[in-house]
């Protein structure tokens, strides 16, 4: 649908989230919703900006752990819960918490956002601006759509835990005494370091990227191996095996400089 196809376009966490609650808020006419996301470096979910109709006081202080009664029960049971259905357990200890959970959400049902088994936020919603109770039809389409926007969370995490780690390799290529060049299956030149421009004198331009094989300055010791199987230009230094100081690296072998 349309509606997925913009909610997965973007791998801005806050802007993806924001429009999330619109969609959500507009589809049931409600008059409170609110998204406590995940945050793996505190361990708890928190709501943070994601709500509409709540007191950003309010909304900024809600914090939950996984072993609090509400999400807990959601990872167990993988499905949403309703305060009704709360209220009508209240005999049991932890759904007299879930309750109170929920109205501390100021929610009349929170949904689970699952992802590979993950819980990695809560939807919870209040009553409708017309007071009318939500049907089952739509609090299982809002369990679809939480589902689709968990793998989108869970995806855009991944994007940029995959973005930092490529900063700080690239920040430690840039920083290296030696020359590391790495060449895929097709021959072509992945990675390419200052360092490896240095020793070849080629622009990093001119090797970046580009398939090594029509390289017309391509060195010699790219191409062929000597009798012990290793690469022209493999030395063996103090300390173990492994290349001079000013040999280059790629990701097949040790190689030397040129």
């Amino acid at each position: 649908t349309a509606m997925a196809k913009t909610l997965s376009t973007s791998f801005d966490l806050d802007k993806l989230m924001n429009l999330f609650l619109e969609i959500v808020a507009e589809m049931l006419k409600l008059n409170r919703v609110s998204l406590a996301i995940y945050d793996s470096a505190s361990g708890e979910y928190r709501i943070g900006p994601y709500h509409r109709g709540l007191m950003p006081k309010i909304a900024s202080s809600i914090k939950l752990i996984p072993d609090d009664a509400l999400p807990s029960w959601m990872i167990k049971e993988g499905r949403l819960i309703t305060k009704s259905e709360a209220e009508s357990m209240l005999f049991i200890p932890s759904f007299r918490q879930i309750n109170s959970e929920l109205e501390m959400l100021q929610a009349v049902a929170s949904v689970p956002l699952l992802a590979s088994g993950n819980l990695v936020g809560i939807l919870s919603i209040g009553s409708r601006v017309t007071g009318v109770p939500y049907t089952h039809f739509e609090l299982e389409t809002l369990f679809i759509l939480d589902s689709h926007v968990a793998v989108l969370i869970q995806d855009i995490g991944l994007y940029h835990q995959i973005q930092y780690q490529k900063t700080y390799l690239d920040n430690i290529l840039l920083h290296m005494s030696s020359g590391v060049i790495t060449i895929n299956p097709d021959e072509r030149v992945t990675i390419y370091n200052p360092r490896a421009a240095e020793i070849l004198k080629i622009p990093i331009d001119q090797v970046l990227n580009k398939d090594l094989s029509d390289h017309p300055r391509r060195p010699d010791s790219l191409r062929h191996a000597d009798s012990t199987g290793r690469p022209e230009g493999w030395r063996r230094h103090r300390g173990g095996r492994g290349p001079h100081p000013d040999s280059l690296h790629d990701g097949r072998h040790m190689r030397g400089p040129m």
